[in-house]
């Protein structure tokens, strides 16, 4: 009631409502923050909005990166978007700091949230040609237990990559 409309006050109200399963209201704190400051938390808070509007949506902890930032890698071996390099970028860095948050403030290593944000990290990270910072996000995926048979099929295709990143440094360095 003393600062009404101070940013910090809306998201971590927000946070908060969340955190105890109330993602209704913390959907309206959220979005009430990010109207306050929308470059908020190095413009990711978006993605928050996102994530809160899926679970309200399917009411279940499964939420997929079409959801989330409006996109997804396909299928296949090798992810695939239309998005630019500089939106991949972006949205790199977006993951990164809602990931930080997400995981300072939740301990359980099953979160099903967190697991698909770090999948889809490595995605962004494989499209921007990381293939060893691709392959270890999709095997810490993997070890807090996102059990997928594309992930499997990823972090195959990232050893392969990465693979080939140092045949090709090593061959420059003869």
């Amino acid at each position: 009631k003393l600062t009404p409309n101070r940013y910090s006050t809306a998201s971590n109200l927000g946070t908060v409502y969340e955190l105890i399963g109330q993602n209704d209201k913390a959907l309206y704190w959220i979005e009430k923050a990010l109207r306050i400051n929308p470059s908020s938390h190095n413009n990711s808070e978006w993605i928050h909005v996102n994530i809160l509007k899926a679970k309200l949506k399917s009411n279940v902890w499964h939420i997929n990166s079409m959801e989330i930032i409006g996109t997804d890698f396909g299928n296949g071996a090798i992810p695939k978007t239309n998005l630019s390099l500089k939106n991949i970028e972006a949205i790199k860095e977006s993951w990164l700091y809602q990931l930080k948050e997400r995981i300072s403030l939740i301990e359980s290593k099953s979160d099903l949230v967190i697991n698909q944000m770090i999948f889809d990290l490595g995605n962004t990270l494989f499209l921007l040609n990381q293939y060893n910072s691709a392959l270890y996000k999709y095997e810490l995926a993997l070890k807090r237990g996102f059990n997928s048979p594309l992930l499997k099929i990823r972090i195959t295709s990232a050893k392969r990559y990465n693979k080939m990143v140092d045949i090709n440094h090593q061959g420059k360095n003869i």
